[in-house]
């Protein structure tokens, strides 16, 4: 067996070790946690200006809040929910420092976790792609169940009333908004001169189409 073969049989054991840790076991337990706190918080709204289909030019979906404060948002009913927003590299990279190389008791020579000759520096960068793959298998279910919890709900709030009436707010905002921006270039001049253009446009633009 080459030293390489070997060294990456190597670092694969680490990463098994890693896995079975207390910190990772605490880990998973808190993302499994926040999964789990997924509770339909109300709906945003994206308005597309270019779009010319009236009914597709603003869209809605459904937010979600965790017990993190993070917000997902859903525009349609999801078959899964993601966990890579639940935790990061440094939660990742303590499981390895409390734990690799690292001695029991300093009067014994057992480790937490033996190093195999590897050096830490390559199973930080290892552990770092391995972890999340760990995670998320351990929670495929839980995240399947929550999206299954949520689902209906979701689907049903994306065709409410409550979702037309926020488009069609969402649309007047945006015009309102633009006109505002037009108004805003010449803030500068006389009032009579904006309020005579105004009326105007109202008189003859819109009465008259």
């Amino acid at each position: 067996m080459s030293r390489k073969s070997a060294n990456g049989k190597s670092v694969q054991a680490v990463c098994a070790l890693l896995d079975q840790t207390p910190e990772m076991k605490t880990l998973v337990s808190m993302v499994q946690a926040t999964v789990e706190s997924a509770t339909i918080v109300g709906l945003s709204y994206n308005v597309r200006p270019d779009e010319q289909d009236e009914r597709r030019r603003v869209n809605a979906a459904v937010k979600v809040r965790f017990n993190t404060g993070t917000v997902y948002t859903f525009s349609v009913a999801p078959d899964s929910v993601g966990v890579h927003m639940f935790y990061n590299g440094d939660q990742l990279r303590h499981v390895v420092d409390t734990n690799f190389g690292v001695s029991v008791d300093p009067r014994f020579k057992r480790k937490k976790v033996p190093t195999f000759g590897v050096k830490k520096d390559n199973i930080l960068d290892k552990y770092i792609d391995h972890g999340p793959k760990t995670i998320t298998t351990a929670l495929e279910e839980t995240c399947r169940a929550t999206a299954l919890r949520l689902k209906d709900d979701i689907r049903a709030l994306l065709v409410s009333e409550e979702a037309d009436a926020g488009k069609r707010r969402a649309w007047e905002d945006h015009v309102v908004l633009e006109i505002k921006k037009v108004l805003m270039r010449f803030k500068s001049e006389p009032q009579e001169i904006i309020k005579r253009a105004l009326d105007e446009f109202i008189c003859h633009e819109i009465t008259e189409s």
